[in-house]
């Protein structure tokens, strides 16, 4: 879903940066690919150091907006506090129902009949942020 999602951003001329966690080798390729593409900033970010580099990524690209989609850390309180109502997630599971860091798996586990996809606002807590968009399917039974 990530990649049609910044193709179309980038179609729009709404792509402004990029930010890949160092160890996924996919989506870094496609990423790699689409910023030379499009003229625009690829961060390689580093657990470590990370919060640092979103704010570089902020200053450089002058973002209004951050999106996550699967990203594997916690943004810290001190980046949400500087940067306020900027940080949104797309969640792959129906909040607040599979909040949590697979929600693919227990939406399965549960043998749920529907799923979906959240996008809420990144607060402090994990997955509790306001939610904005909600889209839900029926997943078939097998």
């Amino acid at each position: 879903m990530a990649f049609p999602a910044l193709q179309s951003l980038q179609a729009a001329g709404r792509l402004c940066a990029l930010g890949v966690p160092e160890n996924n080798v996919e989506i870094k390729e496609f990423c790699s690919m689409l910023s030379k593409q499009a003229g625009i900033p690829l961060f390689i970010m580093n657990q470590k150091i990370f919060s640092d580099q979103i704010t570089e990524m902020i200053n450089i690209s002058g973002a209004d907006t951050v999106f996550t989609m699967t990203f594997p850390w916690k943004i810290s309180a001190e980046i949400l506090d500087l940067y306020p109502g900027k940080f949104y997630n797309f969640h792959y599971g129906l909040l607040p129902e599979m909040r949590g860091g697979d929600p693919v798996f227990e939406t399965i586990r549960s043998r749920a009949v529907q799923s979906g996809i959240t996008v809420h606002v990144i607060d402090r807590y994990i997955d509790r942020g306001a939610v904005i968009l909600k889209k839900q399917f029926r997943l078939l039974q097998i």
